[in-house]
């Protein structure tokens, strides 16, 4: 007659023994401890983790947002983000041609159609370029998740929006 085991946890013995038995086993204590006891001084919010004590545009040690050595030199700090901003539309659309000639629709990414604008760059209302117009064709139709180009893509693409809200907000702060 087959033996019945009754577990009143989750936990089903798959992979070995349930974490209070094996903490007790080792000597150590089962139980966590609540948030509520830990120190608050010892406490790091979410944001905590993601705030960075370096400069959006050079990247040296700064509290604040933007270091002082750019913000005496906007020109050269917009510059530099600028060039990011190109660097990462000219990654992307390499990419996308990769992608495009993979799903056989080279038509969308012509060179033509494909280059980025390297006129100066048009005044906007809220600022003063213009940073989604980069003339980058739609996404060729591929899905395929098997794909290392589609994550490069998308990648890419994080990267070049990631770069324009940077200039964005590095604009706004130098302006101040």
């Amino acid at each position: 007659m087959p033996r019945v085991v009754q577990s009143n946890s989750l936990h089903f013995g798959l992979a070995g023994p349930p974490p209070a038995e094996s903490n007790a086993v080792r000597g150590k204590d089962a139980g966590l401890k609540a948030s509520s006891d830990l120190p608050v001084a010892g406490r790091m919010t979410l944001t905590d983790h993601y705030r960075s004590d370096h400069c959006l545009v050079c990247g040296h040690k700064t509290e604040q947002g933007v270091c002082i050595d750019c913000r005496q030199s906007p020109r050269d700090a917009l510059s530099m983000l600028l060039t990011d901003v190109s660097r990462s539309t000219c990654r992307l659309i390499s990419i996308m041609r990769v992608c495009a000639s993979c799903a056989s629709t080279t038509g969308q990414c012509s060179s033509s159609s494909a280059s980025p604008d390297t006129s100066a760059h048009p005044q906007s209302s809220s600022s003063r370029y213009n940073f989604h117009n980069h003339n980058i064709p739609p996404p060729p139709p591929c899905l395929s998740v098997d794909c290392p180009v589609l994550y490069e893509r998308v990648g890419a693409k994080r990267n070049l929006d990631r770069a324009a809200k940077i200039q964005q907000y590095v604009e706004v702060v130098l302006e101040q």
